[in-house]
Order: C-alpha cells, then structure tokens, then sequence
C-alpha cells in the first residue's frame, strides 16, 4: 500500500466533490532519479538525501500513488519539541558558532518575572556550582506595621510560608536589604557611583537577594536540598513555571537527566547571567508586574561589565521576558501596563521586553459583532460552578449609543430566567449578586472608549452556575464594533445562531478567534509571541496560540485598517522540555528518573526563545535600541508554512514569521560593522561540581561508630559500602530497570532518610519511609541487582540476600546476632 494509513485516512473523511479542495503536506519516497520522473504536473520538491515533499490535494496523492516510481506517500512524524529540538531548530548553534569566541550570552542578562526559580537546579550555575543569578527580588509578600511579612491581605504568614534569609533567620522589614550594587570582579560599580541605588528606593515590600547571598544559601543547602528558603524556590502553586521558562531561555543544561547525562537540554543563551523576579500567582501572593519590569530594568543598569568599551557602560544589556498576561484590559496597546513599559523603554539602548501572546485562540473568551442602528444581538456565556467573581471588557468607538442588560440562570428550583438591566451604569445589588458596570476612563491618544463589568455574588459565595446571556442594543445611527473579553478562561462565549459571517471551526465565529492576544502582549514596544510546534522539518501553529491583530481605532470597523500587527514573531512553544523545579526531591537517582526537566506547552515556551536570541544579540551589540531589535528579529525570520484556504492571513498567527537565531545575529554583526560595541567575555568551562555522596555515607558510618560504638553491624555496613556502592550507583544511573526499581520503591527516600539524618537510625533500615514499604524495595531489587552485577557484587547478593530481606525494623543489637549468624 503506497497510500499511509494515517493519509488514507483523512482521504477517505473527504468527500468526492472535495478530493481536489483539501491540501495535505506530505513526503513521497520514490525510486530513481527525481529530474526522471514524470509527475503529471503534480509538484513535488526534493530534499537533499530523502523523499520529496509537497502539498497535494487528495486527487493528487491518489495519482501519484498509481505511478511505477512511487514507493510511498506519508505524512511527517509528529515529534516532540524537546529544548535540544526546538534550540537547534531556531538556529541557536549555528548563531553561537558565528563569533569567536563563541556568542552564548556572555556579558548579557536574561530577566525572568515569573514564578520564581529553583536555584539549586545545576543549570543556573557556574562550573564552580555558583550561580549565574545576579540578584533575586521576591516580591509576593509585604509587611505589617509592626515590620513582620504579611500576605496581601495582611495576614501573618506562618510555617513554609515565612520568608527566610539565606542563613535560615525570618526575613523582616528592618533585616531587609536596601538593594545594593553587588561588586565581584568582573561587574563594579560606575565610576563614582555611592553603593545604593537610588533608583530601587520603591522597593519596599518583598525581600531582594544578592548573587553572594545565593551563594550562601547554595553552600548551606546544596548536598541535601532541603529548607532553602522559600524565596529561592519555585512556586509550586504556579506549577513550577519560571524555573521552566529560565531554562529555555538561559540554562546551560548541565545537570542530567531523562537518561541523558548534562549538556543535552541546553538553552539559547547558557552563559547569560539572570535576573529574577518572583511574582504571585496564587492564594494571597503579591504582585506587581510593572515594578518588576522596573526593578529588572533598573537593576541591569546599575551593573557595570569590567573591560568593556565606553559605549557599553549603558549597565548590563539584559532581555526581560514575561511568559505571563491578562485578557482583562484594552487590546489597542492603550493599557495603562502597555504606556508604562514604552515609557521604561524610552531612550534606553541595551533593553528589549518581550512577552508571551497568550494562550487563549481557542478558549472563546472574545466575542466581536457589529450591529447596525437599531440591531439586537443575544450572546450567551457559560459559567462553571465555583468561579468566584465574572469580569468583561467592552470596547467600542467613543460615542457610540448602546444598552445592553443580563439574563442570569434560572434557579434550580423553578425554570424562571432574571433580567439585570445594567444601562444606567452603577454599581448594584440585584437577585444576591453584585453588579458594577464602569465607564473606563480614556486614556491620552487612545482612538477608543472600554467599559468594565465586574459581578461577584454578595454574600461572598460562587456566583451563579450555568448559561448567562448578554443582550446587546444599538441605539444609535452608526454601526457598532463592539468587542468583549472575558477576563477567565472558564468564561466562554457561545456563538449566536443568529450570527452572520464565516467561521473557522462549527464553535467560534472567525472573528472571534482574532484579537485573542493578551493585553500587554498588544503594546507597540514589546516583542509578542507566538507559539508554533515542530513535526520534522514542518512548523504549524499551535491551537491555542493567541491570534492577532490588536484592533484600534474602531470607528473604522471590527478590525480597522490601523490595527497593529500581532503576534510579532513565533517560536516553538509545544512540548517544550525544559529545567524542572524540585531537582533535588530526588536524591542518589537514577538518571532516567529523575524529574531534572519536564515538558509543558504555551506561548509562556514560545517567547524564551525570543529572549535568549535578543541576548545573544546583546553580547554582540548592547547598544541596540529595543525598536531595533524587534526589527532584527523581524527582518530575519524564516517561512511560514503555506496555510489552506479559509485560514487567517498568516502573520495573525504568526507574526512575521518562525524565530531564526542565526539571521537575527548574522544581522545584528553586519549591522554593527567596523563600530562593534561587543560586551566583555565570561569563559565558563563545562566541568561541573558533583555532590560526594560516598564522602557522606562513610562520614555517617564514622557517626554510628562514634554514637553506638565499633560493633559487628557497623563493620558490616562499612565494608558493603567500601565493596560495593560505585557499582551500585553506576547500574542505577547507567540501567533504566535498575533505576527505575530503586526509584519507584523508595530507594532515594531510603538513602535521604539514613544520610541525612531526618530520623533516629537505629533501626538503620526502617519498615518504611514515607509511604514506601523498604522491604518491598529489598525485595525487588535483589534479581534486578543480580541480573546486572559483576561477579564479586553477585556473589555477596547470594550470599547476604535473606540477610538483607530481614534488614526492616531491625535494631543494631538485631542485627549484630543475624550477622553472626552469617558469618559463623
């Protein structure tokens, strides 16, 4: 069968009349030389050394498979996009080897506002083991008047939730430090500068932490990874997401795992210093993005690269990305975020944002309609149980003349609908909700007018569950063009039937897809993006990848003329792997189970990769404005895939095209010319520092020794580890069985537990750790050991395995006697 399976399939869902409408993008192996086919017409490109490729119709590829020469026609493999798939394929090393040495971000910082970071994650450090993060602000609590943390509701924070400093003493208002201009050999302080930065003097709530402090609490914690403070880690309550999005960007993909030994997840710019900010996401965590964005800005400025030219002594040139939006606000690039960031960027050189589109193309969290003068329209959305608080933003041109009242669920006790009618704009109390529509006022410049509706239910509960409806009027004698956000993903628009034009999909009007970027991924200054996945040599956008234009000037229509262009740029943003948080919950792992990285998916993927380009872009020239760098990243993009008819223009998906490091950065050198500004080297080797593991486990054989005297069980443990733990801990990282019994029956939690002393270990193997059964573990790994052990391993598993099967519970004196009887 020359026809694939999978392609045959989507053939025969077409019908007959349609075989000559649908394309599919497929590769076609055939016999002997491509110029000696006779194609019929058809077109088919060859690839050097393999099939060729095309996009045909149905009609097509059943032609082509009735010809001799064809051998087979197929669609390519879907591939995961993991880090050391998505870096190669926008170009990244092929951009690192255009310099000597290398450009891999030196000089250079990457700003991460996200969730935090797990420090101790390898990939964020030296050869030394210090970390390549300069400075770290925790921005998710406050204090009280009294100068002790408090959430943002101002209560105390208690237990995990107290901040620590990096020698373990609760972080107050008063042992905060006022932010400092760090000084180690290589960045100083400018020329007469004094020590405080008089620009971070707003930095009044959270906790700042130094590259010499994380150092600190890097030599305290690093061996066992436990009670680092809560600063330096990742917010788990935000799934762990910034750790992720600084390794894409800037991990040097060091630290193994995935049965992968380091190197293997690399990141665009590994040797780019980093700047974190930890942001709230969840419960009653701070947050303030602006002043991160601020603090990041500012921050880099107050650096100073040792060696480097005059020009460069702008501060450290540093990329900030934003995986990270809101859908609650103006589209237009009018939003109060949007005016302050183009205002931070102003006259700056060595500075560029850049942010995540959004997720949200297929969450039908948009509705766009005109209505004529005179028009109604009804428009329903769906409310899941549980959601505490509904928000909508309404644009639409200034002047226009339109009401618009609610219909609520019926009450599950009759099938009654209630009316709200909310025209005359105040806010109200009505059937136990709470309803406060506002007039936003406009801001300077801004072509449209936006309206605000917030509903929150007033006895504090969920608001009502199940299908409200929004009934639109147009009172006035132009048309409106009127657009609604919801500010939840769980608020979903559903289509009226009543509602004219075409669509994309049976669910959302095309215009309903459009205008899906976020609020601030809209303003003109930052760098938005998308986010495409990768099958073989083939891109495709993602389905959730939020799709432009940013609509403004709405007198004009839906999407006016004027409207600005979004995305900006694409990247890969689909089954991304990256740096875990958390590395260190295992300890003594196997390297194919060991969660160092995992993968996620989003635009929140996508755009790191666009930060670690503009880094390397910035250790080339730092004096690079950040409208000359979107126009680099612009100028330099590669093809879009061709779209079927019926999709949207192209660059409303992906902006002017797939990310491509090598053009962008061969166009940064070319247009720097002769007057090159290059930023000061770092040299880092790859050498990384190891954790003694052995060096620990003889140290506690020595503390049994000292605490229960020299006796036969601490001989016998001695001389089994000294025999035998290099094999052992080579067939755990180097055998997937191996590994994977010692790590699904608890054999990391067993050696934390003996090692670290987070018990009384006498007895020294307890019954069970956590919730693993340690004679379950023993007895699993006896025959995977045996199958795989050397001889001199193999023969004392046969001869101490009914020993070691008896091990569970057994105090010392226990088993001294059983190990006389094995030895007698």
């Amino acid at each position: 069968m020359k026809i694939d399976k999978a392609v045959q399939a989507r053939i025969d869902k077409l019908e007959t009349s349609t075989k000559d409408e649908r394309f599919f993008h497929v590769y076609v192996v055939y016999e002997g030389a491509f110029e000696d086919l006779d194609l019929g017409g058809i077109t088919l490109y060859p690839t050097p050394g393999g099939p060729a490729r095309g996009k045909l119709t149905a009609s097509e590829i059943e032609t082509l498979a009735t010809l001799d020469a064809i051998v087979r026609i197929y669609f390519s493999t879907r591939k995961k996009a993991l880090l050391n798939e998505s870096v190669p394929f926008v170009r990244a090393p092929m951009a690192w080897a255009l310099d000597t040495p290398p450009v891999r971000g030196q000089g250079v910082a990457v700003a991460v506002i996200d969730s935090g970071v797990d420090v101790l994650h390898e990939s964020f450090q030296d050869a030394s083991g210090n970390t390549r993060i300069l400075a770290l602000w925790d921005q998710t609590f406050d204090y009280n008047a009294a100068g002790d943390p408090v959430d943002e509701d101002g209560d105390a924070l208690e237990d995990d939730d107290i901040p620590r400093d990096e020698l373990g003493n609760t972080i107050t208002r008063a042992s905060n430090r006022t932010p400092q201009r760090h000084a180690t050999n290589w960045h100083l302080p400018p020329a007469g500068g004094d020590a405080v930065n008089p620009d971070m003097a707003g930095l009044d709530h959270g906790a700042e932490f130094t590259e010499a402090q994380i150092n600190t609490a890097l030599t305290r914690h690093r061996d066992d990874g436990q009670d680092i403070p809560i600063s330096l880690q990742d917010d788990p309550a935000a799934g762990n997401h910034g750790t992720h999005v600084a390794g894409i960007a800037a991990g040097d993909g060091s630290m193994p795992g995935r049965c992968r030994g380091g190197g293997r997840y690399v990141g665009v710019a590994p040797e780019a210093w980093l700047i974190i900010v930890k942001v709230g996401f969840k419960g009653k965590k701070m947050q303030d993005i602006m002043a991160a964005i601020q603090y990041v800005l500012n921050k880099a400025r107050s650096f100073h690269i040792d060696g480097a030219p005059a020009a460069a002594q702008n501060g450290l040139p540093v990329a900030v990305n934003l995986s990270l939006g809101s859908d609650w606000g103006p589209h237009n690039g009018f939003s109060d975020d949007s005016r302050q960031i183009a205002s931070m960027l102003s006259g700056s050189v060595g500075q560029a944002v850049i942010y995540a589109a959004g997720n949200a193309r297929n969450d039908a969290i948009h509705a766009a309609v005109t209505l004529g003068p005179g028009d109604d329209l009804s428009i329903d959305f769906d409310v899941d149980g549980g959601i505490k608080d509904i928000d909508f933003w309404f644009s639409f041109p200034p002047g226009a003349d339109f009401s618009y009242t609610l219909t609520l669920p019926g009450w599950w006790s009759r099938d009654t609908t209630r009316s709200i009618d909310i025209t005359d704009g105040a806010n109200f109390d009505e059937h136990e909700h709470n309803f406060d529509p506002t007039v936003r006022t406009r801001e300077p410049g801004d072509p449209d007018a936006h309206a605000s509706l917030k509903i929150k239910h007033t006895e504090d509960s969920s608001v009502d569950s199940g299908t409200w409806t929004i009934n639109l009027s147009n009172a006035g004698v132009d048309d409106l063009h009127l657009h609604i956000w919801s500010g939840d993903e769980e608020i979903t628009f559903e289509k009226p039937d009543n509602l004219p034009g075409s669509e994309q999909d049976s669910n959302h009007p095309e215009d309903w897809l459009k205008a899906t970027i976020g609020v601030d991924s809209s303003g003109e200054d930052v760098i938005a993006v998308g986010a495409y996945s990768i099958g073989g040599s083939d891109i495709e956008i993602t389905s959730f990848s939020s799709q432009g234009p940013a609509p403004v000037g709405l007198a004009g229509g839906l999407y006016p003329p004027g409207s600005i262009q979004k995305p900006d740029i694409s990247a890969p943003g689909y089954d991304i792997t990256s740096a875990a948080a958390d590395a260190f919950d295992c300890f003594l792992c196997c390297e194919c189970c060991v969660q160092n990285y995992v993968t996620m998916n989003g635009t929140s993927q996508a755009a790191p990769h666009v930060a670690g380009v503009v880094a390397l872009m910035l250790a080339v020239d730092p004096t690079l404005t950040h409208t000359e760098i979107k126009e680099i990243l612009q100028d330099t993009t590669g093809l879009t895939p061709d779209l079927d008819d019926g999709w949207p223009p192209e660059e409303e998906l992906f902006g002017s095209g797939p990310l491509d490091a090598e053009d962008a950065l061969q166009e940064t050198i070319d247009r720097a010319g002769t007057a090159r500004v290059a930023a000061a080297t770092i040299a880092r080797a790859h050498a990384r520092v190891t954790i003694p593991v052995f060096q620990r486990l003889t140290e506690m054989l020595r503390q049994w020794e000292a605490r229960f005297g020299a006796r036969p069980a601490w001989h016998f443990f001695a001389a089994l580890v000294g025999a035998h733990f290099a094999e052992v801990q080579r067939l755990i990282n180097t055998q997937a069985k191996v590994g994977a019994i010692w790590q699904r029956n608890g054999g990391p939690q067993l050696v934390r537990s003996v090692v670290m002393n987070e018990r009384d270990i006498d007895p020294p193997i307890p019954l069970e750790v956590g919730e693993k059964r340690m004679d379950q573990l023993i007895e699993h790994l006896i025959p995977i050991l045996r199958r795989f052990a050397g001889e001199r391993l193999s023969a004392d598993i046969d001869r101490y395995e009914d020993l070691a099967r008896a091990l569970p519970g057994r105090r010392f004196d226990e088993i001294d006697d059983a190990i006389a009887g094995f030895t007698s």
